[in-house]
């Protein structure tokens, strides 16, 4: 139907959000010092950011050519302390906390993806690398400068897929 639902811990609705079109990804959850910032896909093609209260975030929602099938992932590309916002389609994407594309991004592959990014040092060379599977193989970039693996940086938050985060 097109509306995000978040429930309280008794499951009762906190707020809901409608979307522009239906959302077929698992949401991504970024906690903030003050909000949390809560990103998902939808067939319209968007990558939307609300807060934690519902309101759609500055400089969100971001327009694709295609329905979004993968869940965004975070991690701190830069080593500046601010996250960045990984989601694949069509190649792969980084944005900034407040929307703006990455400078060297997007970095089309040409090939189609239902997978969701993951960001890991795989080399433990001290830099990141962002790793998706396509429909043609795998593909890993290797960002060739300091960063910082966050909470949610792969696939529902983390290897047991369990889309929990602990904010404490």
């Amino acid at each position: 139907d097109g509306i995000f639902y978040c429930l309280g811990p008794n499951g009762e609705i906190e707020f809901q959000f409608q979307s522009t079109g239906y959302i077929r990804t698992t949401p991504s959850v970024q906690m903030n010092e003050n909000d949390a910032h809560i990103y998902f896909g939808n067939t319209a093609g968007e990558l939307v950011s609300i807060n934690q209260n519902g309101h759609p975030r500055e400089g969100w929602p971001i327009q694709f050519e295609s329905a979004l099938k993968t869940s965004p992932v975070f991690s701190d590309i830069g080593s500046d302390g601010d996250y960045e916002v990984i989601v694949v389609s069509d190649g792969m994407n980084v944005f900034s906390a407040n929307g703006e594309l990455i400078h060297f991004f997007p970095l089309e592959s040409g090939q189609t993806t239902s997978c969701s990014p993951m960001v890991l040092d795989i080399d433990e060379d001290d830099d990141l690398e962002l790793i998706y599977g396509y429909s043609l193989g795998i593909s890993a970039i290797d960002i060739k400068a300091d960063g910082n693996i966050l909470d949610w940086n792969v696939y529902r938050g983390n290897l047991e897929r369990t889309g929990f985060t602990d904010d404490s």
